[in-house]
């Protein structure tokens, strides 16, 4: 916006007119680049509380010893169906 009304008063634009607006861009780009960083860790927060309890490396094994239970299990019952016929 600065840039229109500068243009509009005169039609020269100066070095230092182009070095305040680009400080005035990245002053910008850093403050939403905060904005993001905090609404991404807000987002991520949750997991990563649970991904350094010791207690989740437990359930994560039991739940996979009881996906492996479960698929010995079915295979079981399959091969005693197939043999029925």
């Amino acid at each position: 916006m600065n840039k229109r009304i500068l243009l509009a008063k005169s039609d020269k634009l100066t070095l230092n007119d182009i070095t305040k607006a680009k400080e005035e861009a990245l002053i910008k780009i850093r403050a939403q680049q905060m904005v993001i960083i905090e609404r991404g860790n807000d987002v991520i927060a949750p997991f990563v509380q649970n991904s350094f309890n010791p207690l989740s490396l437990f359930k994560r094994f039991n739940t996979g010893m009881a996906l492996f239970d479960g698929v010995m299990i079915g295979y079981r019952i399959f091969k005693k169906i197939r043999n029925i016929f």
